[in-house]
């Protein structure tokens, strides 16, 4: 593989841009799946030397990946393309291809590809300064990688991560993860990720006005990037060099470097970058006199800024272009820009508030520590409740045995309700702060994003965010319901009504209401209810548990051969009804926990389809209004059977 990548990029220095069959020939990989995995790596490490050429190839890979349906590889692709488009500075583009690939992800459950769209989803809402979306995903991506130890994802997000931290000042945070994301890649020995995360850092010491430490860093990483011809990483290198010199008013210096870092930002065509380095350049120039020649760089870079609608790079040309009009004593002008940019500041300081660093902290921890958190609590309640019922129990049995007996029981029937009501508190704010949230922050973010830049928006750029729009509030909208629907039936203000019906009726409406999905999936509805049974319950209810029940057999049933039946038969003085598919099954584990409130069971089905982890729980609490029992039986990989057992009256 390291033979076939170095004849690679010969080719591609010697003949420019050939055409893939004939590169891959050189290596003759035996499959599709093989060129994807290659031209994907090599694309990563060209991305900051050669964006254009990185970006041709990764299209291709992309439509290749297509061609031969692998779902993985598409989501791969997606992404890449999304974070050279990003470099770039296209990031309305960039986000098509992050959100696409995000769906791509959740329809295969690709953990590694679904965790690197979250965490690039999140650095493109860093760079729109919305640090709460950027928060939110990146702290997904995080949970999604330690859930599967995937030490890259890993090391991304945490870079992520310390990068808010730094947008927000908290410096020492920020060098924290940014400490882990080294580790991580000591540990896997990647030295052009290592010196990204070194980069970070130095960018960190500068901020910190440790200026002697943040010199030794970037003269370090120069060497680093010149061997390995990372030019982005060179670049921002430079830049980093040249605002210490121009802080130690070494300008001569100051110059030279941030000339260096716009000459090759320009060759790889970096808006941000290019924005940034003309802006340093430009007020450079003015401090040695030379006014005539920081105008045009202090213009350009005011103008890429808006033209990027980067709201923080904005702010910073603002400021820079009130600091050249006063250096040349035009303090009118100054004053214009200076009001600007202070509006601007201002609302970007509001967004910034919106998340807290407390905030970031509990997020990313609390589901750490969740566990272990009611395992104590539970261990003390125990501990203290043993005390006061020894205490009670002694005093009873000298005053009143009988009576102790009774009370004992009381109490123990007490604290068994207050744990549940404990137990649904809790799984409240779960929901409310995690299920309900995470939809209405990319409503509200998305639609900001057609807001601000709907005519700039191309109408396949409209299409994805209305898509994900549609998709988010649908899923907000059945969380809502569900919600509604179980704080009625657990506070008593949902009527119970029995009446006589039939049960085949109740069935086909169901059945009727659930086909098309089905069909959308290629799966098969059979129903095999006799007319004759009839029943009392509350219709209603009941279809709502068959709803439930019938669409969780879809979620989780493939398109391959796919059949759900539906049966009934009389028991004497009960009806058994039985919802069994040949889907992907659940585990031991699962299966205990499915009726239980203090446990999270919501998992994706096999496209990827979500749920809201209640209709479950809202189908127990229905059937125990019928004095009904559920039970279910169920093996990984062969299906799932739920079966009801109503009285006939």
């Amino acid at each position: 593989m390291k033979y076939f990548l170095i004849i690679f990029s010969v080719v591609f220095s010697v003949f420019g841009q050939p055409q893939l069959d004939s590169l891959l020939r050189i290596k003759k990989p035996q499959d599709d799946k093989t060129k994807i995995k290659v031209i994907n790596e090599y694309c990563l490490n060209i991305r900051g030397s050669n964006p254009v050429l990185a970006l041709e190839l990764a299209t291709q890979s992309l439509n290749l990946a297509k061609k031969i349906s692998d779902n993985h590889f598409m989501a791969e692709s997606e992404n890449l393309i999304g974070v050279i488009q990003r470099n770039v500075g296209d990031y309305n583009q960039a986000l098509v291809h992050h959100l696409r690939a995000l769906k791509i992800a959740e329809e295969a459950n690709d953990s590694i590809q679904l965790g690197f769209s979250y965490n690039n989803i999140g650095v493109i809402y860093r760079q729109r300064n919305n640090l709460n979306l950027a928060t939110e995903n990146v702290i997904h991506s995080l949970r999604v990688f330690e859930a599967i130890n995937h030490l890259d994802g890993m090391a991304f997000a945490n870079l992520s991560l310390g990068t808010i931290f730094a947008l927000q000042k908290n410096y020492a945070s920020s060098l924290t993860y940014y400490q882990y994301a080294l580790n991580i890649r000591h540990v896997q020995g990647n030295e052009n990720e290592k010196a990204r995360t070194l980069d970070h850092i130095a960018a960190v010491y500068l901020s910190m006005e440790k200026y002697d430490e943040a010199l030794k860093s970037y003269q370090s990483l120069e060497k680093i990037y010149i061997k390995g011809n990372d030019k982005r990483g060179l670049g921002d290198c430079w830049i980093g060099i040249g605002k210490i010199y121009s802080v130690e008013k070494k300008n001569k210096k100051a110059i030279e470097y941030f000339t260096k870092a716009l000459t090759i930002f320009k060759e790889l065509d970096y808006k941000e970058e290019i924005a940034i380095a003309a802006q340093n350049l430009g007020l450079t120039y003015t401090k040695t006199n030379n006014s005539a020649a920081g105008f045009p760089l202090i213009n350009q870079s005011l103008s890429l800024a808006y033209k990027i609608n980067s709201p923080k790079l904005i702010s910073e040309s603002l400021r820079s272009t009130a600091e050249f009009y006063e250096l040349i004593s035009r303090h009118d002008s100054a004053m214009v820009y200076l009001k600007q940019y202070h509006t601007l500041k201002d609302s970007i300081s509001e967004a910034e508030k919106f998340v807290t660093l407390a905030n970031i902290e509990a997020l990313y921890q609390s589901e750490k520590k969740e566990r272990e958190n009611r395992i104590l609590m539970q261990t003390i309640e125990g501990q203290e409740n043993q005390k006061y019922l020894l205490l009670i129990i002694i005093l009873l049995i000298v005053a009143l045995g009988f009576i102790s007996v009774i009370r004992n029981k009381k109490l123990k029937k007490i604290n068994a309700e207050l744990k549940e009501l404990h137990a649904m508190k809790d799984t409240f704010l779960r929901i409310i702060a995690h299920d309900l949230r995470a939809p209405f922050n990319a409503i509200f973010g998305l639609t900001d994003i057609l807001l601000e830049d709907y005519k700039s928006l191309s109408e396949e750029e409209k299409r994805q965010f209305i898509e994900h729009i549609a998709n988010a509030s649908k899923q907000s909208y059945e969380l809502l319901e569900n919600l509604l629907l179980w704080a009625r039936t657990n506070t008593g203000r949902m009527d119970f009504n029995p009446q006589e019906c039939k049960l085949k009726s109740l069935v086909d409406e169901t059945v009727q209401l659930l086909e098309p999905t089905a069909k959308n999936k290629n799966i098969q509805l059979f129903s095999d209810v006799p007319e004759k049974i009839h029943l009392t319950a509350d219709a209603e209810m009941l279809k709502t548990v068959l709803r439930n029940f019938l669409s969780n057999s879809i979620k989780f049933t493939s398109e391959q051969d796919g059949v759900i039946n539906i049966s009934a038969v009389e028991n004497g003085n009960k009806i058994r009804l039985e919802v069994s598919d040949n889907g992907v099954g659940m585990p031991e584990d699962v299966q205990k926990n499915l009726f239980r409130i203090d446990k999270s069971t919501s998992t994706k089905g096999t496209k990827g389809e979500k749920g809201t982890g209640l209709g479950l729980l809202l189908c127990k609490e229905f059937i125990d209004k019928h004095n009904g029992s559920i039970t279910v039986a169920s093996k990984l990989n062969e299906g799932t059977k739920f079966i009801i057992e109503l009285p006939r009256k």
